[in-house]
């Protein structure tokens, strides 16, 4: 469709926690007419917020048409900064590695609805001082759409890149570049074990207990690590509300590799049939199993289990870790738009992040990963948290 054909439509911002709640039932059949990830869906945002929003509002703006019926929505917070600076970001932005941050937009109204949010986004310009967009899809239209709203209302905006996301692409069932010897080496020596077994968790009422387990074997995966992947009771309990909603939704997966009665090795995933789409979202292995590739071992099985069930990505999600790089070669990319009002602080603010972020990106290609990591944090309280951006 074509944004002349759709009557003008409501823009309305919904900033009371009990109204965000309330916006369950159509978020969600919002998701199920888009092409967004399940990182938008209500199940995953609503508990970032209530567990991670850190002092932040929420601020969803939705966009009707003149029936009612919701089109589209641009899921935001607000913090207002100890200085008097209003930051806007996305929600779910920071902590659990959310890709491809966006709108959500229905299908057919992509034009039309994100238009509205994006117009919506340059008016309400006094009601901001910086806007912090990260994890975009590189080349989404919406962004340009953005960018040129914000052009005509005098903000200055940086565009910068961000993660590669490997994505392989499963149909025929082939594994592509894994070490197919080495994996089917490891995988007859488990064949032979007797009490070996892989399970998956999918229900709501399995959630708390296959978490369980799984928690304990990231504690003991990333004990030897720099590693905050799943760190602090509000991520774990944020992995835990939101696995029970999108369970209800179908698609959340928790995988566990059994060896001896105890799990060895593990996989956090989502599953989006409509998308024909397997998230492989966080993988943990015990250390004192690495020498039987015990985690390559769960990868490939997956691998095998998406073709079969007629899924055409597998999304490996951010990092360009090297088992990664030898399953595909094809991946996509994220990146993050920052945007000062036309005002002295906003834009002096807004030069300091750009800085911090290109001195992320040169550590991370000429220090080693342990220093990396650390630098990497101390540049994020420095440029963010410290200030209260976050």
């Amino acid at each position: 469709m074509d944004l002349d054909t759709h009557p003008p439509l409501l823009v309305e911002a919904v900033s009371d926690p009990w109204r965000f709640a309330a916006l369950r039932a159509e978020w969600d059949a919002l998701a199920g007419r888009s092409e967004a990830p399940p990182f938008l869906r209500w199940g995953w945002l609503f508990p970032w917020w209530s567990r991670l929003g850190q002092g932040s509002e929420p601020l969803v703006v939705t966009t009707r048409d003149g029936t009612g019926a919701l089109r589209g929505l641009l899921p935001l917070r607000s913090r207002r900064h100890r200085v008097g600076l209003m930051v806007w970001r996305f929600l779910g932005d920071r902590f659990v590695g959310s890709d491809g941050l966006q709108p959500l937009l229905e299908c057919g109204w992509e034009r039309a609805a994100g238009g509205a949010l994006a117009s919506w986004v340059a008016r309400s310009i006094g009601q901001w001082d910086l806007l912090l967009l990260h994890g975009l899809p590189a080349g989404l239209p919406w962004a340009a759409t953005l960018a040129e709203r914000l052009a005509g209302c005098g903000a200055t905006l940086r565009r910068r890149p961000a993660d590669n996301c490997p994505v392989l692409f499963v149909e025929g069932g082939a594994l592509g570049l894994l070490r197919r010897e080495n994996y089917e080496r490891r995988l007859r020596w488990l064949g032979r074990q007797s009490s070996w077994r892989v399970t998956c968790s999918s229900e709501p009422s399995e959630v708390p207990d296959a978490l369980g387990h799984f928690l304990g074997l990231h504690a003991r995966r990333w004990r030897e690590r720099w590693s905050d992947a799943i760190a602090g009771p509000a991520v774990e309990g944020f992995h835990r509300e939101s696995g029970e909603a999108l369970a209800g939704d179908g698609m959340w997966r928790l995988y566990l590799m059994w060896l001896s009665g105890r799990p060895v090795a593990g996989v956090l995933a989502l599953v989006d049939r409509r998308r024909s789409a397997f998230y492989y979202y966080l993988p943990v292995f015990d250390p004192a199993f690495r020498h039987r590739s015990v985690g390559m071992v769960l990868l490939g099985l997956l691998v095998e289990s998406a073709a079969a069930a007629g899924l055409r990505r597998f999304e490996l999600l951010r990092g360009e870790e090297p088992y990664k790089l030898e399953l595909t070669g094809a991946r996509w990319r994220t990146c993050s738009m920052t945007v000062a009002a036309p005002r002295v602080v906003p834009r002096l603010i807004a030069m300091g992040c750009a800085g911090a972020a290109g001195l992320r990106s040169l550590t991370s290609s000429v220090a080693p990963s342990g220093i990396t990591d650390l630098w990497r944090r101390g540049l994020s309280r420095l440029s963010l948290k410290s200030s209260g951006w976050g």
